[in-house]
């Protein structure tokens, strides 16, 4: 739990009080409705920004203005906007795509907005991960095109969905659901009330088994190899902490050792044991993993001209000519959209590049798109929030557990997005984004304004 007093309030994020509860009412109506109702949650979204915009004409504007982080937003205005005119003249039936995909990538800088709100506060963070989750929990629930749905027609051969684009994306929603109130349950029911409790246990339990459950049955390779990586230092980590507080008499880590604590692992553990028996996981598995080991043998052998296009044999040669339009224009890339026209121009087969209008990894996706710039611009935001975010940790702002969440999703993250471009679909690389960078980002903000 908090063991400093700095985690445990906000800062005050505008000079009225109706602003403040303005723009908190709409992250949680933002994060409420991301996995239940999209449309709602975009319109929370809107409301949160109009909320941040009248904040910044009060005087607590000022320790923002002086982020090197507002700096690089313009910065990426200005770029993109370059880049804009130049695949708008060179592909002018794909102008309206290239806004349309520019303002989605654009929109990652929502954690700053979020951030904004969240002020710090470890109870907000926790309390956005509640609504994602009953969100979550009611979508599966109550949907037509639902999990319980989906269930009830599953047949070997079904990859579900959960009602979500397809099954790429269920499968990161479901991971983001587990990873999250696994680490959080603790906190979350010692929020709670006493007498809704039991309520708030059933509910974490509920979600997590239909996570897992979810993370099975969508068959996605990615998310089984980023969970097992990003699982494995976790538990890693998270045991040798744990391990050392222990003989070092630390009374907070005895009671992480204690008997409730050890029946809620255990319980998570019952339910993984079941879902994989249900779904007979061990053979599931093993057919998605060794189905392709002929495609990543050739690829290894540099045999690329030999690779099949099966799953994996798609995505290696998007890949390759990903690359091969990199080198082309290497510093300011082709524009957002233009990989639909490269595409069609390319010598992959016309059903290849009809169906598959993306590069299925977000890095080659980003520098296709705008090149060693544009790469340098993220990989500045994300070295500069996690510079930051470890900061606030050393200084005591940022509770271990939140630290420990952040650091797992973004392990598992940055593996997905190595066979998925979440990063150009607004439902998920941008949500994901705003939601785990704005928590970091929170601290650090309420950090800097304690400083001022």
């Amino acid at each position: 739990m908090d063991t400093d007093s700095a985690t445990t309030t906000a800062f005050r994020q505008a000079d009225s009080r109706w602003i403040v509860y303005g723009g908190i009412a709409s992250l949680f109506l933002y994060s409420a409705f991301w996995l239940l109702q999209i449309d709602i949650s975009k319109a929370g979204g809107g409301l949160m920004i109009f909320f941040f915009l009248l904040a910044m004409f009060s005087k607590q504007r000022g320790a923002f203005l002086r982020e090197p982080i507002l700096y690089v937003f313009i910065a990426w205005i200005l770029f993109q906007f370059g880049v804009y005119l130049w695949s708008a003249d060179t592909f002018p039936e794909l102008r309206d795509g290239h806004i349309r995909e520019a303002r989605i990538i654009t929109y990652i800088f929502m954690f700053v907005v979020v951030a904004w709100w969240l002020g710090g506060s470890t109870k907000r963070a926790v309390a956005i991960i509640s609504l994602c989750a009953i969100g979550y929990i009611l979508k599966a629930t109550f949907s037509n095109s639902g999990l319980l749905v989906e269930l009830s027609e599953y047949r070997e051969y079904s990859r579900l969905t959960l009602g979500y684009k397809n099954w790429e994306h269920a499968s990161v929603y479901s991971a983001f659901i587990f990873l999250s109130l696994l680490i959080f349950k603790r906190r979350i029911t010692s929020y709670v009330h006493e007498k809704f409790k039991w309520v708030a246990i059933a509910l974490i339990y509920l979600a997590l088994t239909y996570s897992v459950i979810a993370i099975i049955a969508t068959k996605t390779r990615a998310t089984w190899l980023g969970l097992l990586v990003s699982g494995a230092i976790f538990i890693i980590g998270y045991t040798l902490s744990k391990l050392k507080k222990y003989r070092s008499g630390s009374v907070e880590s005895k009671s992480d050792f204690s008997s409730k604590n050890l029946l809620g692992f255990g319980i998570v553990l019952i339910i993984v044991i079941a879902a994989a028996i249900s779904f007979n996981a061990h053979e599931l598995i093993m057919k998605r993993v060794t189905q392709e080991r002929d495609v990543v043998t050739k690829m290894l052998a540099g045999n690329n001209e030999e690779i099949p296009y099966s799953s994996i044999g798609i995505r290696i040669n998007l890949w390759d000519k990903g690359i091969d339009w990199f080198i082309q224009r290497p510093f300011t890339g082709w524009g957002p959209q233009s990989r639909k026209a490269l595409l069609t121009q390319s010598s992959l087969p016309t059903w290849v590049a009809e169906k598959y209008r993306h590069m299925h990894n977000s890095y080659i996706e980003l520098i296709v798109s705008y090149g060693i710039i544009g790469l340098a611009l993220f990989a500045f935001l994300f070295t500069y929030i996690w510079f930051r975010a470890l900061q606030a940790w050393k200084a005591g702002y940022i509770p271990n557990d939140i630290m420990l969440f952040a650091g797992t999703w973004t392990i598992y993250w940055l593996i997905v997005n190595s066979f998925e471009s979440y990063i150009i679909y607004s439902e998920t690389g941008p949500y994901i984004n705003a939601i785990v960078a704005g928590m970091l980002y929170s601290y650090h903000l309420k950090r800097h304004v304690n400083k001022c």
